[in-house]
């Protein structure tokens, strides 16, 4: 994707469009994933039209992905710096290349569960505070387990100083020590990042009929932003493009990345840098690589594809208006500083900050929701959007695409209501609708409750539609069958 978009930073390693395209007999499923973040609806839909004009195939057995990058520039028409036009060409010669090399193939799956994992929950219970949510920072231990202790620390010390943004990563010195604020209240250190609800590796293999690796797909649900920090002169395609690296060295072919749903997980991140990003990269491939030799390999692997849609409910306490978002974020402005003086408790400074935090992505920062997502739901709350999900089926495999950035609960819960492990699922498919948090998040507050632009009952619309869509795909009716 060199090119596509305006930057004077060069590129650190693979920043690319890659295709994955199946076929059985006349069923054909198409899945494109670019080391992008935050596509637009409008724009992925866009950009599958294109693409399946191209393949000539329907655009419902287009599914379009992105890693979710934290590097590279959010959605093509953000901030305009993205050029629609070389992009679309971008995804369609990935189409058009996928096709041309099209073969006989089996197919293998594999599962892997890295002990120690390599994603933790990044949201951090704190009494009747609710819930922290912690980008990086973490010191590290020899078992791999992250101590989020001097975030959490740090997030305290910010409300109780009046400052009402949270604080949610902190800096370490040239010694690599981390920030030191005074602590508000007694912190437990360690104080270790939860476990993810979804800690699965899982990779998909093809090969010819004579051995010959053609490529793999790879799946980890953790946020690709293991490099990035402020300053820092280079796109990258984060740890996915060292997946793929990995495994293209280890198995041979091509290698295709699909971010699993991470809206409240994250790698153990100290620093970031690219050797960071290259390790977990590294660590991630060699997960599933390690289970290969013992794999089962399938000839004649049913395929099928569907855009099913979902549809979901915009969150009741969704401002009528930008004016008004704006009156009561100036409000909580001004109140913050003199309620932390005037010795507010931390759980009532936390739920103002959480509120603050909210009516920021509405009102202010260049209207951030509507940033991220091109849709306009100011005055619309209750009101319902309905968007296409993806399902690709290949043997008894099936990769279930949701859009956004759902919380690994998802994963968790559609592989219990559906087939398993053999459920492959993925985020942010054919477009960015911010975060869905599982229901009984809401009320503890946090970042990703912040940024959601959908309800509660989105736990119910998305697990619903999706498990139904696996369910049918594989010629079952119901959990149990």
């Amino acid at each position: 994707m060199s090119g596509t978009w305006q930057t004077n930073k060069t590129f650190a390693d693979e920043v690319e469009v890659r295709t994955l395209l199946v076929r059985q007999d006349e069923q054909i499923g198409a899945l494109s994933v670019a080391d992008l973040a935050l596509m637009w609806p409008s724009a992925s839909a866009q950009l599958r039209e294109s693409t399946a004009a191209a393949l000539g195939i329907p655009s419902e057995n287009v599914g379009l992905f992105v890693t979710q990058n934290h590097v590279n520039p959010g959605a093509p028409h953000y901030h305009g710096v993205v050029d629609m036009a070389r992009l679309e060409r971008a995804f369609v010669q990935a189409a058009k290349e996928a096709a041309a090399a099209l073969q006989p193939a089996e197919v293998a799956h594999v599962n892997a569960r890295p002990d120690p994992p390599l994603t933790f929950r990044r949201r951090v219970p704190m009494g009747d505070m609710g819930e922290f949510t912690c980008y990086y920072g973490f010191l590290v231990d020899e078992k791999g387990r992250a101590n989020c202790s001097p975030v959490i620390r740090a997030a305290l010390a910010g409300l109780a100083g009046g400052q009402a943004f949270p604080i949610n990563a902190v800096e370490f010195d040239n010694e690599g020590r981390p920030e030191q604020p005074e602590a508000a209240m007694p912190v437990p250190d360690p104080l270790h990042l939860p476990r993810a609800a979804d800690e699965l590796v899982q990779g998909l293999f093809f090969r010819s009929p004579g051995g010959k690796p053609i490529g793999c797909l790879i799946r980890f649900a953790s946020h690709p932003n293991t490099y990035g920090a402020a300053g820092d002169s280079q796109h990258s395609g984060d740890y996915p493009a060292y997946v793929r690296r990995r495994a293209e060295q280890a198995f041979g072919g091509m290698g295709v990345f699909l971010t699993g749903p991470c809206g409240d997980q994250v790698c153990p991140i100290r620093r970031k840098s690219l050797q960071l990003a290259e390790s977990i990269g590294r660590q991630v491939a060699d997960a599933v690589l390690g289970r290969l030799a013992g794999a089962s390999w399938q000839r004649d692997a049913v395929v099928r594809a569907a855009s099913p849609e979902v549809r979901l409910r915009v969150r009741e306490d969704y401002p009528e208006s930008r004016v008004a978002a704006r009156k009561e974020w100036d409000e909580i402005k001004a109140a913050f500083p003199e309620a932390a003086r005037a010795g507010a408790s931390l759980a009532e400074l936390k739920r103002m900050s959480d509120r603050y935090e909210f009516l920021l992505w509405v009102a202010n920062t260049g209207d951030s929701h509507r940033d991220w997502t091109g849709l306009e739901v100011t005055g619309r709350a209750g009101q319902e959007v309905s968007h296409p999900l993806f399902l690709l089926q290949i043997g008894p495999s099936v990769i279930a695409g949701l859009p956004g950035e759902p919380f690994g609960g998802y994963s968790a819960r559609l592989r219990a209501e559906t087939i398993g492990e053999a459920l492959i699922t993925a985020e942010e498919a054919n477009g960015y609708l911010s975060y869905f948090p599982m229901a009984e998040d809401y009320p503890r507050g946090g970042y990703e409750v912040t940024a959601a632009l959908f309800g509660p009952d989105s736990e119910e619309a998305l697990v619903g539609a999706a498990g139904r869509a696996v369910l049918k795909s594989v010629g079952k009716t119901g959990a149990n069958d």
